[in-house]
């Protein structure tokens, strides 16, 4: 066991992991931000509490599935396979929410 890649018996997440949480979470954050900020400078976007709550948790869903898969699936095309299934899924959700297409 190296001290420097343990603390207290759990493994330190590496750089790249980190950057890549950083990177997720930003830009889901960023991804409802950016209907919270046209809301208050255009009247085209129209959301309510309960969109930006359906958006939220469609975006914790999709972002919370895809670190479930950086972290449990070892293998990089089975991992990059799954990250595209769960996008692709999320897209599916959203576009159905936003304008009914199924």
């Amino acid at each position: 066991m190296n001290a420097s890649n343990e603390t207290a018996g759990l493994p330190v997440p590496s750089q790249r992991v980190l950057l890549t949480r950083i990177a997720l979470w930003s830009a889901a954050a960023g991804l409802l931000a950016a209907p919270a900020i046209a809301t208050i400078f255009t009247d085209a976007v129209q959301w309510d509490a309960a969109d930006f709550l359906a958006a939220a948790l469609l975006l914790a869903g999709i972002g919370l599935t895809i670190e479930l898969a950086i972290r449990h699936i070892h293998g990089s095309g089975l991992r990059i396979l799954a990250i595209c299934a769960t996008l692709a899924i999320g897209l599916l959700i959203w576009a159905d929410a936003a304008v009914g297409v199924f």
